[in-house]
C-alpha cells in the first residue's frame, strides 16, 4: 500500500507542475493577444485622427486648436517653425492642389500644432505637413521651406555693428549690438549668439529655454547680403 501512494503522489506532483506549465502558456498567449489588440486600436486611432485633421477646413479651425492637445502626439505647445524662403503657401489642408489661405513672408514664426507622421516628395523637395498658426496666417505648410529650432547650427557673423528696429508689440526702440558671433540686446539686456540656416539668422539668448517665444528675433538675409529684421 505504502508503495502505491507513493507512486500515487508523484503522479499527482507530475500533474500539477503540468497543469502549472500549461497555465503559464496559457497565460502567455492572452497577453500577446491583449498586447496586440491594444496595438492595432492605437494604430487605428491614429489613422482616423489624422483622416480627421486632413479635412479641417477654415472654418473649423479656431475649434480644433482648442482640442488639439488631445491628438497632437509629441509636438510640445512651445514648439515653432520659421519660414525659410520667401512667399509660403499656407493651404486649407495638406496638399498642393488645396485652397491657399495665406502667404507667408521669410522669417514669419508659426506654431505648430500638429505633424503628419510621414515624409513626401512634393517636385523633389522632401518633408512632411504640419499645421500650425501665427499672427498672419494658420493651415497646412509643407516643412522643407521650414526651419526648425534643431536646424540653427552653423554661427554666423553679422558685417553690420548694430541694428535698431521699433517693437510693434509695445513700441519700444530695441537695439542689436554685434560682436563676431555675439549680440547684446538692449535694453535688457540679453544676450546670446547668432546662428543661420539658408537665408535665415536666429538672434539665440544664451538663456533661450527659459525666454517667452514673444522675445525671440529672427533676421533673413536680403538679395544683397545684408541684414533684416522678420517682416
Amino acid at each position: 500500500m505504502l508503495i502505491n501512494f507513493s507512486n500515487y503522489y508523484k503522479k499527482i506532483k507530475e500533474n500539477k507542475l503540468s497543469v502549472v506549465l500549461v497555465l503559464f502558456f496559457l497565460a502567455m498567449l492572452f497577453l500577446t493577444i491583449l498586447s496586440s489588440c491594444r496595438q492595432n486600436t492605437v494604430e487605428s486611432a491614429k489613422t482616423k485622427t489624422v483622416a480627421e485633421i486632413e479635412t479641417i477646413d477654415k472654418r473649423q479651425f479656431d475649434q480644433f486648436v482648442l482640442t488639439s492637445k488631445d491628438v497632437s502626439g509629441n509636438i510640445q505647445e512651445t514648439s515653432f517653425v520659421v519660414v525659410a524662403g520667401n512667399n509660403l503657401n499656407v493651404r486649407s489642408k495638406p496638399n498642393v492642389s488645396a485652397e491657399v489661405n495665406a502667404v507667408l513672408p521669410i522669417a514669419d514664426r508659426l506654431q505648430i500644432i500638429f505633424q503628419k507622421p510621414h515624409k513626401e516628395k512634393i517636385n523633389n523637395f522632401e518633408g512632411t505637413w504640419i499645421l500650425a498658426t501665427g499672427d498672419k496666417a494658420r493651415g497646412w505648410l509643407f516643412d522643407f521651406f521650414m526651419a526648425y529650432p534643431s536646424k540653427f547650427q552653423t554661427l554666423y557673423t553679422p558685417s553690420a555693428k548694430q541694428s535698431t528696429f521699433i517693437n510693434p508689440q509695445d513700441k519700444q526702440t530695441y537695439t542689436f549690438t554685434f560682436q563676431d558671433t555675439n549680440f547684446t540686446l538692449t535694453p535688457g539686456p540679453v544676450q546670446g549668439k547668432m546662428y543661420r540656416f539658408r537665408d535665415l539668422i536666429w538672434a539665440k539668448p544664451d538663456n533661450y529655454y527659459d525666454t517667452p517665444q514673444k522675445e525671440l528675433y529672427f533676421f533673413y538675409l536680403d538679395q544683397k547680403g545684408q541684414l533684416k529684421l522678420e517682416n
